[in-house]
């Protein structure tokens, strides 16, 4: 059952008797289930994570300063909020959580904006790259910073995308949403030798 709404309404209904999920929203109606008294649940935040990939050998983003900015001005409980995780699982700056074998403390303090949101270390960043005569995009100083951001065509991952649009934008770079099918963005993703 794709539709995460039918899933939980399946479960309800005793049409299905075991659901999973990975969206919070789903989550907290499932376990709003639970509370009920008549099903029972396990909720575990485990190492299951989010990310936007940067081609970083095409500019903007090839340049440090653009990759570090949108790191600035980044919101991860933000995010959370809107795919409905806020509550169930906690902040991070790196890919694995602090159980893993894989979690480095060293690298989770080191992401820029491992202490929060910071628009103004954002903007300062990409209003430097933006002056750069030499900026990796070619276009004059002082011209706008633009970049693409893809995502799948999943409701809420257009509501992040829509999200990530507004906070990069509170620091100055333009993003303009494309939509493309998951088979497509896993492909762009993984990219060839060249791109």
């Amino acid at each position: 059952v794709p539709d995460e709404d039918s899933r939980t309404a399946s479960l309800e209904a005793d049409t299905v008797q075991v659901v999973s999920s990975l969206r919070g929203s789903t989550i907290k109606d499932l376990l709003a289930l639970v509370e009920t008294g008549n099903f029972g649940g396990n909720a575990w935040s485990g190492n299951t994570s989010g990310a936007s990939i940067f081609n970083t050998l095409v500019p903007p983003v090839d340049d440090v300063r653009i990759r570090r900015a949108m790191a600035y001005a980044g919101d991860s409980e933000a995010v959370a909020v809107v795919l409905g995780d806020d509550g169930l699982v906690p902040y991070t700056t790196t890919f694995f959580s602090e159980y893993s074998p894989w979690f480095s403390e060293a690298a989770s303090a080191a992401y820029p904006g491992a202490a929060g949101r910071d628009v103004e270390a954002g903007i300062a960043l990409v209003e430097e790259y933006r002056m750069d005569p030499n900026r990796s995009d070619g276009r004059a100083p002082g011209d706008p910073i633009e970049v693409t951001y893809n995502c799948p065509p999943d409701p809420s991952l257009i509501e992040v995308s829509q999200l990530v649009q507004q906070l990069w934008g509170d620091i100055g770079i333009v993003v303009h949403l494309e939509t493309v099918e998951q088979a497509t963005h896993i492909a762009n993703a993984v990219g060839s030798g060249e791109q």
